[in-house]
């Protein structure tokens, strides 16, 4: 298949689609700014792709499958990359349950579950759910006088 003087087919597809003339996210320079060209559509660049394996001569079809595994190696890396473990500073809470949040005080979860209900430790409702924030759970402990370890020590002084 001959193609005109600016590489595309002739009545056909462009030989590399403009999106991708210089690679996805070229950035070319412009008054010294740079310049991300939008990418296209996932349907139109699904499309194009079709008509590059119907109508590219079947010497050039090897190259087509590299640059497609390509594309998709670096997707896969970028998906199993995309969601880093969350930082205490990323604004998500790390709330245990009444066994978890027990299992690190090393008390029973009923005695946990007492004291939250009478509001001697904090805790969360998520819906019907008792949650704990361990930080705010240490702080209130830090906060109790020393020697009492029981609601009932309280109760009686």
């Amino acid at each position: 298949m001959e193609r005109t003087t600016n590489g595309e087919l002739p009545g056909r597809i462009a030989a590399r689609p403009p999106a991708l003339a210089g690679g996805v996210g070229a950035v070319s320079m412009a008054r010294g700014l740079a310049i991300t060209p939008a990418l296209p559509s996932l349907g139109a660049l699904a499309t194009t792709l079709k008509q590059y394996a119907a109508e590219l001569p079947a010497d050039e079809l090897p190259a087509l499958v590299g640059e497609l595994e390509a594309a998709k190696a670096l997707a896969w890396a970028r998906l199993t990359t995309l969601a880093p473990n969350p930082t205490p500073d990323s604004g998500t809470l790390d709330l245990l349950d009444a066994k978890a949040m027990a299992g690190r005080l090393r008390v029973p979860e009923s005695w946990l579950r007492e004291h939250a209900r009478r509001g001697r430790i904090p805790c969360v409702y998520v819906g019907r759910y008792m949650r704990f924030d361990p930080e705010r759970v240490r702080r209130a402990l830090d906060e109790q006088p020393t020697g009492v370890v029981s609601g009932t020590a309280t109760e009686q002084a």
